[in-house]
């Protein structure tokens, strides 16, 4: 790595090798699958087998055959193959230099990984003759050699080629247990091995790894010693069979790497009981939930109960005076009863799925004021004569971009808490403005309960305010949380402001209450305000409709009766399905049809988006009506033109859907 400040320089490898040619120094370069790519004359001149033959792209296993067929003996050379693959495994495996003897030369070679995977393989003469030639061995006597045993730092041995130890250095003493070296002068190295090994298990072991090693010189190896120590031997033959070895204590290395491997085992354990912890956290929590939305549901059944039996006593009742009495003139006013008693049941149930998150949003750019104008009626029969209602318009009435249903559901809802807030009569005041935002100011808004703050930028507000008898902190802390209720067992849902936060969260924006004990409260809801005119609440003007050709896919059967008369009641041709496989059959035997009427949800076969992509394989201009209470989010993926129509609908709206589906107008 180059110093700081100072600029790194590439050599090339052609001039890199004329640079250690000019040092007498052997070099050679192999590529990331260990094939030949360059070499220089040292490298020829040290190993001349090579000479004529290495050429670029060879192997480097054909390079150690050469190699080896100069060096083996005759025993030695059956197992050629089995020094190859030690050569193979050394050459990718090193990382410190060893030394080794060839034609009468002392070489020491070292390896370079280099950048692009491949290696650099350099061959170091360690002694030079007079004339400055790579020195032999054989220059060299045994008294000479012994001579420079004590200079080595780690343990160092000369051996004859009988095993008889003619010199070693202290540190060879230490690592074997001699207080010095000369009580190893003279003696066999297996004896000194057995010794060692006295009374110990593995002294056959030990005797065949240092002394009896089958594996050819020049490759180091480790060794167990007694006392759980370790010593890694590297040991080379003169032609003479002169031994010289060098032994190294490696006892804290191996200690090292076997402490190592137990921290990993030790990790991989601990890895292991930290995912089986986070499963059974995942699996307790699963259940917490569970027993969370079943505890919810319990708090829940009382007051839908109670809602919608009063709802359903209204519609039997009315059904059965309309039976007993169908020429009574009051008629018309209890078939607007049974109307309103079907849009509150149509209301609840669409707080249900909007706190369910099953409920799409359709915004559109709304007039507030225009609405809240348009319910002051229906506001004044649910609140009763004894709740005073007003309304506080500004000279500008926000536009706000929301959806206009799921708007009046909210109002509604509030009007009906304000009004049970007030059981001797009080004071509902409905009021519109505008608010900006900017970054970071929401930090600022009052206390909680408050949903997630919105972006910065212009809010339409919507404030309903009652003169009630207020909430407490404790109260008004959990408002919000869906099912909470204060109402009792049978008096409410618990949804009514949950979906009021689900509305505003959805749209952008947000809700926050102010309130107090005996001081009433006012729940003040926070929209995106738009520039430019609202959208009327009124669909596309109407256009002349010709007789359709309908395919109605309906599970439950009454409903497929009813709506298919009804459909038949507004001029058109209907063929109808209990199922998506049969809707299926229907079309791949051909059926001609204009739009494909379908429900969203029917159990256990296709799903009404799944009928819809089916058919439209084929058919990919084909209009799809989905008529359902459901609104699944895969909706949003959908492609394809379709239309969403919400249940109960009425006629107009059945021939309305129709008339946006085939006249071309936009879609939701």
């Amino acid at each position: 790595m180059a110093e700081a400040g100072v600029e790194a320089t590439v050599v090339p490898l052609a001039e890199l090798a004329k640079l250690l040619d000019s040092m007498g120094l052997a070099m050679c370069v192999f590529d990331t699958q260990h094939r030949t790519r360059l070499w220089n004359d040292s490298f020829l001149r040290y190993f001349p087998e090579h000479a004529g033959h290495v050429y670029p792209g060879e192997p480097y296993a054909e390079n150690l055959r050469r190699f080896y067929a100069t060096r083996l003996s005759e025993a030695e050379a059956a197992h050629i193959e089995r020094h190859i693959a030690d050569g193979i495994l050394r050459h990718e495996r090193q990382s410190w230099p060893f030394e080794f003897v060839h034609r009468g030369r002392r070489l020491r070679v070292a390896v370079l990984p280099m950048a692009d995977g491949g290696r650099l393989r350099v061959w170091v003469p360690l002694g030079l003759g007079p004339a400055g030639d790579v020195g032999l061995l054989e220059d060299h006597p045994p008294e000479r050699k012994q001579d420079e045993v004590p200079l080595i730092a780690d343990g160092a041995m000369v051996r004859d080629a009988e095993d008889r130890i003619l010199s070693v250095n202290n540190r060879f003493a230490a690592i074997y247990g001699l207080d010095h070296a000369t009580e190893a002068q003279g003696r066999d190295f297996r004896a000194l091995v057995e010794a060692l090994w006295a009374g110990r298990p593995g002294a056959a072991e030990a005797r065949l790894a240092l002394t009896d090693n089958p594996r050819f010189e020049g490759a180091p190896f480790e060794v167990p010693l007694p006392d759980d120590r370790w010593v890694r031997v590297s040991e080379r033959r003169t032609q003479e069979g002169i031994g010289i070895s060098v032994h190294v204590d490696v006892t804290d290395l191996v200690r090292l790497e076997r402490a190592a491997a137990a921290a990993q085992l030790r990790s991989a354990a601990l890895a292991a009981s930290l995912k089986a912890e986070m499963e059974e956290r995942r699996r307790t929590e699963a259940a917490l939930q569970r027993s969370q939305r079943a505890e919810a549901i319990g708090q829940l059944t009382g007051g839908v109960a109670h809602d919608f039996n009063n709802l359903f006593a209204v519609i039997q009742a009315g059904l059965d005076l309309l039976e007993a009495t169908p020429e009574d003139a009051r008629r018309p006013g209890r078939m607007a009863m049974l109307r309103d008693a079907v849009a509150r049941g149509a209301a609840l149930t669409g707080q249900l799925l909007a706190f369910s998150r099953r409920q799409p949003l359709v915004p559109r750019a709304v007039a507030l004021a225009p609405l809240l104008e348009g319910m002051l009626p229906l506001l004044g029969t649910t609140c009763g004569s004894t709740v005073e209602i007003t309304l506080d318009l500004p000279p500008d009435p926000p536009v706000a971009l929301v959806d206009p249903t799921q708007l009046e559901f909210v109002v509604l809802n509030l009007a009906v808490n304000a009004r049970d807030a007030m059981p001797d009569g009080g004071r509902l005041m409905l009021s519109l403005g505008t608010e900006t935002l900017a970054a970071g100011e929401e930090e600022g808004a009052p206390a909680p309960p408050l949903s997630p703050p919105p972006s910065p930028g212009r809010y339409a507000v919507l404030t309903v305010r009652d003169t009630g008898i207020g909430m407490s902190e404790a109260v008004r802390s959990r408002a919000l949380e869906p099912f909470f209720t204060t109402k009792g067992d049978s008096g409410g849902s618990g949804l009514g402001l949950s979906q009021t936060q689900g509305l505003a969260r959805q749209s952008g924006g947000m809700v926050h209450i102010e309130s107090a004990p005996g001081q009433g409260t006012a729940v003040h809801l926070l929209l995106p305000a738009i520039a430019g005119p609202a959208q009327p609440g009124a669909l596309h003007a109407e256009k002349p409709i010709r007789k359709l050709r309908l395919l109605l896919v309906e599970d439950e059967a009454s409903v497929r009766m009813m709506l298919a008369d009804l459909l038949a009641a507004l001029g058109h041709s209907v063929t109808s399905a209990p199922d998506g496989e049969v809707a299926l059959g229907l079309l791949e035997e051909g059926l001609a049809l204009d739009v494909l009427v379908t429900d969203m949800r029917m159990p256990p076969g296709l799903t009404g988006p799944e009928l819809a992509r089916a058919a439209w394989r084929d058919r990919p201009d084909l209009p799809v009506l989905f008529v359902s209470r459901h609104a699944e989010p895969e909706l949003e993926q959908l492609g394809g033109r379709f239309l969403l129509l919400r249940k109960p609908c009425r006629p107009d709206d059945l021939q309305q859907a129709l008339r946006r589906l085939v006249c071309g107008h936009p879609l939701n």
